[in-house]
């Protein structure tokens, strides 16, 4: 499979975080945020015409994220990865392949 990558390219450790809504007795919710998995992973930063693409659609630094494929945790566009002091919201999801192996992400860094 073409999408496939090499399991020791993941070196980063990385904590996945999920928006999570606690009920607060009184028929509304308080927002808060979940951490689903500390994982490793493969963040490399966009540069050139990739990041310009990246960058016309977000603000930010755009990154792309290599992780492997978790059935028990959810990666949508409201996660967020933990990297070191970062912290990157998720702009896109690819499930490469289609073959549940990897996840490819766009991710931004604001600020």
């Amino acid at each position: 499979m073409k999408g496939r990558i090499n399991i020791g390219e993941l070196k980063q450790r990385v904590t996945v975080l999920n928006e999570n809504n606690t009920p607060d007795g009184r028929g509304g919710y308080t927002p808060g945020t979940s951490e689903d998995a500390t994982t490793w992973a493969k963040i490399t930063p966009l540069k050139g015409s990739r990041a310009v693409e990246v960058g016309a659609i977000v603000n930010g630094k755009p990154y792309l994220v290599k992780l492997v494929y978790r059935t028990d945790v959810t990666i949508d566009e409201t996660t967020k990865i933990v990297y070191g002091s970062k912290t990157l919201v998720v702009h896109s999801v690819i499930d490469i392949d289609e073959a549940n192996y990897f996840y490819e992400l766009i991710a931004i860094e604001r600020g």
